[in-house]
Formats: C-alpha cells, sequence, structure tokens
C-alpha cells in the first residue's frame, strides 16, 4: 500500500514510514506473501525527559503537526507542539477554568489558517490558539452531536447517534466518524438498526467496548479496519459502504501451548500474586487457544494506513 507515515508513542515519540508493496492486498494469501514492511526513522521527539511535555504515559496522543513536527500531549496537560528538529515550538494553554485553559483535552489540531485548536472534553467545547500559543478564544458551544455515546481520539470523534424509545422498539441508529475541525465534519455515517433493550439502547453488542478503528482518507470517506479477522472497509458520509480488504483467514493461526505457557509466566511476572490470577489466567488461555484476535490490536493511523500488530497470545502482525 505504499509508504505510510505514522505518529508512534514509546520511551520517545517517533515518526515512521513503512513501506511495502504498491498492490492493494485482496486475499489472506497476498497479505501473508507480501514483503516484510520495513520501518525507517525519520522524526525523534521527546529525547530530553525531563521536560514535561514528554514525561509520557498511556495515556498521550499524537497528531502530526502541519510544518512536519507533532503535537504531544495528555488530556490534562501539558499540551505542545514540537518541530522537524524535536524541540519544543510551543506550548498551548494549562489546566483550569478561565480563558486558554482546559479540564480535559482528548482532540488537538492545526487548521489551514495556522491556529490551533483543543478539544476540552471536560466543559465541553474548543480552546482556541495561534500558532505560538497565544490564547485567542475559548468556545464554550460545543457541537451538539445528538449523541447516546461517544469517543474521541487524537483524530476525531467515533459516535453512536440514536432515537429515543421504549424498550423493544426498532430504532434506526448510525455510527458518525466525525473529523474534528472548525466546525466539525461528518467524515462517514454507518447506519445500523437494532432494538432498544431494557436500558432503551439498540447499539451493537460491544460497540464501544472495542472502539471502531478508523483512519480518514478524505472529508467525505473513511476507512474502518474490524477483526477478529481483517477486513477494512471504507465508508462515507453517505452512509455507502464499500470492501476493501476482506480477508477471513487473517489472524487464524493456532495458539500453542507454549505461547500460552509464555504468556502465563509473563502475566505473573508483572506485579505480585493476587487472589484469582491462576483462575483468569486459565479463562484467558482458553479464549486464546484458538485464534489471534485482531480486533484489539489494530491501531488506524492518521494517513489512512492500518497498524495491525500480533502477540503470541490473545491480542493482535
Amino acid at each position: 500500500m505504499g509508504c505510510r507515515q505514522a505518529a508512534a508513542i514509546g520511551g520517545c515519540v517517533l515518526l515512521l514510514a513503512a513501506c511495502g508493496g504498491e498492490e492493494p492486498v485482496e486475499t489472506a494469501a497476498a497479505y501473508r506473501d507480501a514483503p516484510r514492511l520495513t520501518l525507517v526513522e525519520e522524526r525523534r521527539f521527546c529525547t530530553d525527559e525531563l521536560l514535561p511535555e514528554c514525561q509520557l504515559d498511556g495515556r498521550t496522543s499524537v497528531n502530526v503537526a502541519p510544518d512536519g513536527g507533532a503535537f504531544i500531549w495528555n488530556p490534562s496537560g501539558p499540551i505542545a507542539r514540537f518541530d522537524s528538529t524535536g524541540a519544543v515550538a510551543a506550548r498551548y494553554g494549562r489546566p483550569g477554568e478561565g480563558p486558554g485553559e482546559y479540564r480535559m483535552v482528548y482532540s488537538v489540531h492545526a487548521e489551514p489558517d495556522g491556529r490551533v485548536v483543543l478539544y476540552d472534553f471536560g466543559r465541553p467545547g474548543r480552546v482556541v490558539f495561534a500558532a505560538d500559543g497565544t490564547p485567542l478564544v475559548t468556545r464554550l458551544d460545543a457541537p451538539d452531536f445528538g449523541t447516546r455515546d461517544l469517543r474521541a481520539d487524537a483524530r476525531g470523534f467515533v459516535v453512536l447517534r440514536e432515537p429515543p424509545g421504549a424498550v423493544g422498539d426498532s430504532v434506526e441508529g448510525e455510527i458518525r466518524i466525525i473529523r474534528d475541525t472548525l466546525p466539525p465534519i461528518v467524515v462517514a455515517a454507518l447506519p445500523l438498526r437494532g432494538t432498544n433493550d431494557s436500558a432503551g439502547m439498540a447499539r451493537l453488542p460491544g460497540f464501544f467496548g472495542d472502539v471502531v478503528r478508523w483512519a480518514v482518507e478524505s472529508d467525505s470517506s473513511a476507512l474502518v479496519a474490524t477483526g477478529p479477522t481483517l477486513r477494512v472497509t471504507r465508508h462515507f458520509a453517505d452512509g455507502r459502504v464499500a470492501a476493501v480488504v476482506d480477508a477471513p483467514t487473517v489472524g487464524n493461526r493456532a495458539v500453542t501451548s507454549a505461547e500460552v505457557e509464555a504468556e502465563r509466566v509473563r502475566q505473573l511476572g508483572l506485579r505480585p500474586p493476587m487472589p484469582g490470577d491462576q483462575e483468569r489466567l486459565a479463562q484467558r488461555a482458553g479464549r486464546s487457544a484458538t485464534v489471534h484476535q485482531f480486533a484489539g490490536a489494530l491501531r488506524a493511523l492518521g494517513d489512512g494506513a492500518f497498524l495491525l500488530r500480533e502477540r503470541a497470545v490473545e491480542l493482535d502482525s
């Protein structure tokens, strides 16, 4: 699928280019036979771990900045833009309730005119800055997504819309993929029909327990990947859908008993033993013993590529 660029988080933050074959992957065999990807480091950020902006954790998000740098932030701050050399180019706001301050930021992006916009999910609203970090305006007129549920990530939002109804009603709902801009753009819509349960919800079972892996393709379409086998579909803002990759046997490699045992040893070594550990691990091994589950290990990259990771047991190549 050509060269792709992605922001990844580790002990430091890197921009990587993954280059493979140019032909689209249509089958499991083609997927397995494709040239091995080569990762090439293009940028390195956060080499100085003494900087507050570089004290990263599992909540850290990254968006690529227009100048070849990156926005790096935790939801409660700090929020900064690094330039292409890896230096801090600007800092944006601070936690608080006043102008230019925020509670819980889940998305950061730059508008075409250079303004930097934080989506403050804690109030909610937008906090807008000049490119150099000067506060411009705090807008508490958050868009009405008409949501029953919403998940935010560095690229925007996955929204579940459902009309109200009584228990047992058949309702027409919709999953919307929304790109975080001013104003937000509905990139794709995934219509769905369901029956309201006792909680008055008709959502897809487990939908928000395993958030849709998506990547913006344009202002009117997005690519969506689902598991446990590899399926990538293109969804449009008008609700149309087209298959891109359908490889039903990808991810079906059997897990060996040696892999299950290695995972058990790894898990028990992560922390002191607790009551019920052995039982929980036995249950996980039982679920893992048949096939890999790609769904928990797909990551949508901002340029329309998907990263698939395979681990010996339970997760995710």
